[in-house]
This record gives structure tokens, C-alpha cells and sequence, in this order.
């Protein structure tokens, strides 16, 4: 995939970021871990069940406001709209990149590139782009799908 050897570098800072940043499972413009933004504030399905300003949000998930914005430059960089990983005590956690996405999931549909420490069973040859459902991995190189 073009988009990930031209940024490799990002991604790969970006996947060591999630990783490093134990706190919260993902980021993105608006989202922090169980944060979303909604009407200008930001609010999460945990109690206390109140508005949080972007300040507030950022001292409570434990992300200072110049980390954030790395994030946000970054995922930008590299064409993403969020990044994730494993929710999982396992040190072999999997990071997840959202490059596109359409429709209402579970009928909808995405196109991620995914960081496997394990690797994963790469099955391109049973795969017609065309699908509109199942899972698809190519891989992009070792341990990058």
C-alpha cells in the first residue's frame, strides 16, 4: 500500500504512541478512550454523567494537550482517522488504524491497516475486493497487514 510506505515512519511512531499510552484504547478528532465529542463538549458513558471541556476530558484520561495534538497531526499525516489497540493483558497487543470507513457497521464497511506484533493469516487470494462483507488481510509487510 502506497499510503503506508510513504508514512511508514508515522505509523510506526503512532502505533509506539497507543502502545506507550496505556490510559485510553484509542484516539481520534472525537474520541479519547471512552470519550466522544458531541455538541462542542465532550461526554462519556461512565459516571460522573456530565460535559467535559476538552481540558477536562484530556486531565481525566490522563493526555496532555500537546500529546493530543501530536495525535491528531500525526493520524493526519498519515491519512487515518483514528488509532486503537487491543484491549487485552497480553503483551502482544494489535494496533489498529482506520483509513476508511462507510455506512453503519456491521453492514458497513472498512478498510483498516492493522500492526500484528504475532502476525496474522493472510488470505488475499480468497478475497475479491468487490465483497461488501467478511474480513480480508493483504499483507503490507512483515507483521503489517
Amino acid at each position: 500500500m502506497v499510503r503506508f510506505q510513504k508514512h511508514k515512519s508515522e505509523f510506526v511512531l503512532l502505533r509506539d504512541m497507543i502502545l506507550d499510552d496505556e490510559e485510553f484504547l484509542s484516539v481520534e478528532n472525537d474520541n479519547v478512550g471512552d470519550f466522544w465529542l458531541s455538541h462542542g463538549k465532550w461526554t462519556t458513558y461512565k459516571p460522573p454523567y456530565e460535559n467535559y471541556s476538552k481540558q477536562k476530558m484530556l486531565e481525566t484520561v490522563g493526555l496532555s494537550e500537546g500529546r493530543y495534538d501530536e495525535y491528531l497531526k500525526l493520524l493526519d499525516e498519515v491519512g487515518a482517522y483514528t488509532v486503537s489497540r487491543q484491549d487485552t493483558q497480553q503483551p502482544d497487543k494489535e494496533v489498529y488504524f482506520g483509513i476508511y470507513r462507510s455506512g453503519i457497521i456491521p453492514s458497513g464497511r472498512t478498510i483498516d491497516i492493522i500492526y500484528s506484533p504475532v502476525g496474522r493469516d493472510v488470505n488475499s487470494s480468497t478475497c475479491e475486493p468487490q465483497e461488501s462483507s467478511g474480513t480480508c488481510y493483504f499483507e503490507i509487510e512483515e507483521n503489517w497487514n
